[in-house]
């Protein structure tokens, strides 16, 4: 676990899941073969269309490197579906593999918009305020921006990569928690004591108590607040996990991958609520006036502004894709693969070190979520 005491992330679930469909225009087409790109779960993903009598002929997949199996699916159907129909007007991602479908929509709408001689229309961002700044858009970050907006604040959520939900969008688990509704239903005997102590152990007793006291206290509630119209999510079906006395992990029926199920929600709520969103703005410093930080500098491909804020949630997740971070904090595990998306990268720890932020076990790195 880490955290900082300056900075507290309002996070509670790593949760995984979606992005809306990058569905997109119609062109006025030449002819000729166009490529395209677009970024996925593991790097560029580009592709190549093929233009007939202003008509889309052929389209194929010159390179990716994403996950297989996973990723087949999605890979089959958005070209088989994108030929047949000529656009990516009415194609939907596919389920479980919604990082490269995006990455697939957005590069063959990259390579239509060539074949008409456009440049795709970049947003234009320019020095602003907001009442909170959240840095990161995953499971935590989400969160935070959906509670926040929808008490009123004005929200801005910067997000370095092209997609929400961070690891998130991995999470195949689910929550767990006592004393709920949906282990009252199903009759599940359970108690905080013993999820207490259940998460203690696997932890090797290295958990801060009281954070576990905080986690196991109010776990009820966080599946209460999925539940609520606010975010409608299934956490029905109750089940047991590794390392569990008793059934309290919640996720939707079937036992379905908990992060695909309420990536999507959590997206969709925060923008209901009226949380700015920014896919490809990279937070690059916290900015700091008497010793207090007041704001970030954003990056992005049009160039860099600021935000000024109230207060800074800074949801920006761990550093298991960053190997000299990894090395630097736990040399043991030099030359380990890992399972953690691209953007987990530890990009807020340098910033907060002006602060005197305090970071505690930094040491003990998930380098596998998945």
């Amino acid at each position: 676990m880490k955290y900082t005491k300056f900075f507290s992330a309002f996070s509670v679930l790593l949760i995984s899941f979606a992005v809306c469909s990058c569905g997109s225009k119609t062109y006025s087409l030449k002819d000729g073969t166009f490529s395209g790109e677009g970024e996925g779960r593991n790097g560029t993903v580009e592709v190549s269309v093929t233009i007939t009598g202003g008509k889309v002929t052929n389209a194929e997949i010159l390179n990716e490197n994403e996950t297989d199996g996973i990723a087949d699916n999605a890979k089959i159907q958005i070209i088989n579906q994108f030929i047949e129909e000529g656009s990516t007007k009415n194609i939907d991602v596919v389920s479980g593999a919604t990082i490269t479908s995006n990455a697939l929509l957005d590069a063959l709408d990259a390579a239509l918009a060539k074949s008409k001689n456009e440049n795709p229309i970049e947003t234009s961002y320019s020095d602003t305020e907001c009442d909170i700044a959240i840095i990161g858009a995953g499971g935590a970050g989400l969160t935070a921006a959906t509670e926040a907006a929808s008490k009123g604040a004005k929200v801005i959520v910067l997000e370095k990569m092209n997609f929400v939900g961070g690891n998130s969008n991995f999470s195949t688990g689910g929550i767990n928690a006592a004393y709920t509704k949906e282990q009252e239903r199903l009759g599940i005997k359970d108690s905080k004591e013993v999820f207490f102590n259940d998460t203690m152990k696997g932890g090797k007793f290295l958990n801060d108590p009281d954070l576990v006291h905080k986690l196991v206290d109010e776990s009820a509630g966080i599946i209460e607040w999925l539940q609520s119209p606010l975010i409608g999510a299934d956490l029905s079906d109750v089940g047991m996990f590794g390392g569990a006395t008793n059934k309290r992990i919640h996720r939707p029926q079937g036992g379905s991958a908990i992060g695909a199920h309420l990536v999507p929600l959590l997206h969709k709520a925060a923008l209901a609520q009226g949380a700015d969103i920014r896919l490809k703005n990279k937070v690059i410093d916290i900015i700091e006036e008497n010793g207090n930080p007041c704001g970030v500098r954003v990056s992005y491909a049009g160039g860099e502004y600021t935000v000024r804020a109230k207060a800074i949630i800074i949801a920006t997740g761990g550093f298991g894709a960053n190997p000299n971070l990894v090395v630097f904090y736990q040399a043991a595990l030099k030359g380990f693969g890992t399972t953690n998306q691209r953007g987990a990268t530890g990009d807020a720890f340098p910033m907060v070190e002006k602060f005197n932020a305090e970071l505690v076990q930094m040491e003990q790195i998930q380098t596998h979520p998945t």
